[in-house]
């Protein structure tokens, strides 16, 4: 049981610590806040449970799916929210 929790930790801890680094390199490059980065993540998650759940696919041919669609999510709030 304290392995399961151990590990529980370190899975939530790089999530949050993936989040902070979006944070810091948007910061640093285009010198804006864009706190997006949890929704992001957050669709991310849903399509990729969607795609697994709707689609049968395994695992290891949803992951790639998924990561295109959360890229082109990203894209599209590049071209709608921070270009302008």
């Amino acid at each position: 049981m304290i392995f399961q929790q151990l590990i529980n930790g370190l899975m939530l801890g790089a999530t949050y610590s993936l989040v902070a680094i979006g944070y810091t390199l948007i910061f640093g490059v285009l010198g804006l806040l864009h706190f997006a980065h949890g929704e992001v993540l957050m669709a991310g998650a849903f399509m990729g449970l969607y795609i697994i759940v709707w689609s049968g696919l395994p695992l290891y041919l949803s992951l790639p799916l998924t990561m295109l669609a959360t890229g082109l999510l990203g894209i599209v709030i590049d071209i709608l929210a921070i270009k302008p």
